[in-house]
């Protein structure tokens, strides 16, 4: 999975950085703190991605889906739908939780802006008929990795298979910076075993 994070080096993030906290200090905009946020979090020494970026450069699969998912890291499984703008050749899409009765869970949705993907990918120039939502595994956090708190704070990427329930193989753990921006805290990958685990436990979600 290639993530693209941002090429700054890290005096740079860091003079950046101390430019916008005085800014927002002074009064800035909400996008000046997004902003001294991602030059902190790179300052620090850890990656930051465009998730727009990477999910455009990540595609779709031959019936439109897309290559990759994001899931709060809280969730078991995650679903995906679309909602498209045919007059324009583009759609948006969200990732999400459901209930018990299929209904999506607000709290975990991640939109993924309009105009990310195109509307019309067939090789033969027609539409997708995306009128099903997906289903996907979401992973699980390997120990050295996980979060002691709040789980909800997090976010997983990961690579989807094939949009059915099995366990993905190379996710990574993202803390959410605003504006798209999202830190990258761990990449991994998923043991066989890791897998075999997770195939039977959250093959029936």
């Amino acid at each position: 999975m290639d993530l693209q994070p941002f090429i700054i080096p890290p005096d740079k993030a860091r003079r950046a950085f101390l430019e916008y906290k005085a800014a927002v200090a002074e009064g800035g905009s909400e996008e000046d703190a997004i902003i001294m946020r991602g030059y902190r979090e790179i300052a620090a020494g850890k990656r930051v991605i465009s998730l727009p970026q990477v999910m455009r450069a990540g595609g779709l699969k031959p019936n439109g889906y897309p290559n990759l998912a994001i899931a709060r890291a809280d969730t078991r499984t995650v679903c995906v739908d679309f909602n498209p703008d045919w007059s324009k050749d583009r759609y948006d899409c969200r990732f999400y939780d459901r209930n018990s009765r299929g209904k999506m869970i607000a709290a975990t949705c991640t939109r993924i802006p309009l105009g990310t993907f195109p509307a019309a990918a067939t090789a033969d120039g027609k539409p997708f008929h995306r009128d099903r939502v997906k289903r996907a595994m979401v992973p699980s956090i390997p120990p050295q990795f996980r979060p002691a708190y709040a789980l909800k704070n997090y976010h997983i990427l990961f690579e989807v298979d094939s949009w059915e329930i099995v366990a993905p193989v190379d996710p990574a753990l993202l803390k959410a910076l605003g504006g798209g921006l999202y830190a990258v805290l761990a990449v991994w990958d998923l043991t066989d075993l890791e897998r075999a685990v997770l195939g039977i436990t959250r093959a029936q979600l």
